[in-house]
């Protein structure tokens, strides 16, 4: 009974660990097409916002406001890529967007990428930023959402201060 009982554990522990060597192997493989992936559907939101760009690089000088993620420059001189992230007490999920913004310091474009709360505050409240500048002066809050587009128009200020 007692050899049964030791027969059963070995067996079971040498199960777990083939289990985890393929496990890990899988990962190995993945790992790096994933991120792959993941880095072209992150540049090609940037391209989205900026069309006119050719190739970005990342801008590492300065300190941003904690809502910018990522400040990306573009080498072909038609602007700015900004990605911003912002979150609040009742939501776990961050609101992510990428900014457009090009020489002469106007949105060209604003798009939500990640947002599992209110999915949707208007279709015309994005198309409001284009063509503004950092004064936002012909965007106002939305009413039913206030957190969702306070938070959006404070981002976009904050992506103004990470590039000027």
């Amino acid at each position: 009974m007692k050899n049964d009982s030791i027969k059963s554990v070995v067996v079971l522990t040498a199960i777990c660990l083939v289990v985890a060597l393929g496990l890990s192997t899988v990962n190995m493989i993945t790992k790096p097409l994933i991120d792959e992936a993941e880095k072209q559907a992150a540049d090609s939101a940037y391209y989205d916002v900026l069309p006119d760009a050719t190739e970005f690089e990342v801008v590492e000088t300065g300190e941003f406001p904690s809502t910018v993620v990522e400040l990306k420059k573009d080498l072909g001189g038609s602007g700015y890529g900004v990605k911003l992230s912002t979150t609040s007490s009742y939501s776990q999920s961050p609101l992510v967007m990428i900014l457009g913004v090009d020489t002469t310091g106007l949105i060209t474009k604003l798009a939500v990428v990640n947002y599992a709360e209110t999915k949707n505050v208007g279709d015309d409240f994005y198309t409001k930023f284009e063509k503004q500048d950092s004064t936002l002066k012909d965007v106002d809050i939305v009413a039913g959402c206030t957190f969702s587009s306070t938070a959006i128009i404070n981002a976009v200020k904050d992506a103004y201060t990470a590039i000027f």
